[in-house]
């Protein structure tokens, strides 16, 4: 099992036998992406990179689906603070109003 980049537990039985001709794949470009958690630098692997990928893909890390939801959160947020944040500031300034309206009547009186 692997957990954030190192392996945990006991090693799987081996797959392949000594001398067994195998497919395997070369990364085209390097570095490698992390994704393919490759064993050595040139990028050469014994099972299909496609797998790991199409894997850490489905999986998304719940990054996109996590963004989606504070997105909606914060929209949310939004809609209802800033009529709030609207309301609270004509309160303010008729409070403001009204107070120097009184300040004025009783300065003539």
């Amino acid at each position: 099992k692997r957990r954030v980049g190192r392996c945990v537990g006991d090693p799987a039985p081996g797959s392949f036998s000594k001398g067994q001709q195998v497919t395997c794949w070369r990364a085209v470009a390097t570095p490698v992406a992390a994704a393919y958690n490759c064993g050595n630098p040139e990028g050469y692997k014994i099972f299909d990179p496609r797998d790991e990928v199409s894997t850490v893909l489905g999986r998304g890390d719940g990054t996109v689906e996590n963004g989606g939801i504070l997105l909606g959160v914060a929209a949310g947020l939004l809609c209802v603070l800033v009529p709030v944040l609207v309301v609270l500031e004509r309160r303010a300034k008729r409070r403001v109003a009204a107070k120097s309206g009184q300040e004025e009547a009783g300065s003539a009186a």
